[in-house]
């Protein structure tokens, strides 16, 4: 698939080249006044094109991404639009009210079916970044860990957009994932996920750059002592204290990796 979107890219450049003229009685080229003229003549429809631009090759890069194990940014695949694509960030308030309202009335099937339309936006923005928070919120609210505010009012009315919204979600996702890490590894005492946050927030993608205090090595030293009890997981639980000592390191890095992305 990566191979052909390549073609299809490399191949749709060319044509946005060619300025529109008359050829034998028939305007020819692309004419950027009417972008949509050239999708009909290849048989495409103008939301295939976005989905095909958007959508499918985010997740194809994503895909590809989580396979290799190196980051989103490695993958040299950068869309040829035919026309700009506009963002309709009132279309994403919208579903992130619904989400809300369906979590609330219990309406799993309907929480469910927005869900996938929110991510379905997010994979269709350039921002990858902001499409993690997105996804992030998105996942927050469906779980029902937001709101945590008692007195937050239904039916859910986002008058001033979803921003602040997704960014509180999102906040209550990163924290509850670090939150389950920790106990996981049995480290729920011995670092807090404020601090793993501050110095995550210093990592590059695919580096060992985390450990320059020192810092991680008493993180691990620390939660080998007491992992076989402190620890939630049995696997880790069974590992020896030389291995937990290497797979809590991997564990951490893989972490910081995942976070970056987003």
């Amino acid at each position: 698939m990566l191979h052909l979107l390549r073609q299809y890219n490399s191949g749709m450049a060319k044509l946005k080249q060619y300025a529109p003229e008359v050829v034998d009685g028939k305007e020819e080229g692309f004419d950027y006044e009417q972008p949509d003229q050239l999708l009909k003549s290849l048989g495409m429809e103008p939301e295939e094109e976005i989905m095909l631009t958007t959508v499918l090759s985010n997740e194809l890069k994503q895909q590809l991404a989580k396979e290799k194990k190196i980051s989103i940014h490695q993958i040299e695949l950068k869309m040829t639009h035919v026309k700009d694509i506009k963002v309709d960030y009132d279309y994403l308030t919208e579903l992130v009210e619904k989400l809300l309202n369906q979590v609330h009335e219990r309406d799993e099937q309907g929480a469910c079916e927005t869900k996938e339309k929110i991510y379905q936006f997010a994979n269709g923005l350039e921002n990858r970044r902001y499409a993690g928070k997105i996804i992030n919120a998105a996942e927050a609210i469906a779980k029902g860990l937001y709101p945590t505010d008692p007195d937050f009012k239904y039916p859910a009315k986002l008058n001033a957009g979803s921003e602040q919204i997704i960014q509180e979600a999102n906040d209550i996702s990163l924290d509850r994932l670090l939150q389950e890490f920790r106990i996981k590894w049995g480290i729920i005492d011995v670092v807090t996920s404020a601090e793993m946050r501050t110095f995550f927030a210093r990592h590059k993608y695919g580096i060992q750059d985390l450990d320059d205090t020192g810092r991680i090595r008493d993180i691990i030293a620390k939660g080998s002592r007491d992992y076989a009890v402190l620890s939630h997981d049995k696997e880790i639980q069974s590992l020896s204290r030389i291995k937990y000592r290497n797979k809590l390191r991997e564990a951490i890095y893989d972490l910081a990796d995942r976070l970056v992305e987003n």
